[in-house]
């Protein structure tokens, strides 16, 4: 889990897409865009975010065991990552 303030969300996209073969889950966010993007080799992060993204003013989803985010503002990004990091991904 990493939140970074200076890269945008191609540059993350670029680095969870560049790692997924290594990680068994893999969230990487950007404060600079407000958004997000999650791998997990065991969970069904679509569902997971479709199912809780509007609690956190968030838009998005996925499919299967990769799914993306954006957010009204980086609290509720950094909030919807902490609410992540208690799911056992």
């Amino acid at each position: 889990y990493h939140v970074f303030e200076n890269l945008d969300f191609d540059q993350i996209d670029h680095l969870v897409k560049h790692n997924l073969a290594e990680k068994e889950s893999l969230i990487l966010g950007s404060k600079q865009d407000k958004k997000l993007i999650a791998y997990s080799k065991n969970l069904d992060l679509g569902k997971i975010f479709k199912e809780n993204l509007k609690a956190y003013s968030g838009r998005g989803g996925g499919r299967g065991n990769l799914a993306q985010a954006s957010f009204d503002n980086a609290e509720n990004l950094t909030a919807f990552i902490e609410y992540i990091k208690t799911i056992d991904l």
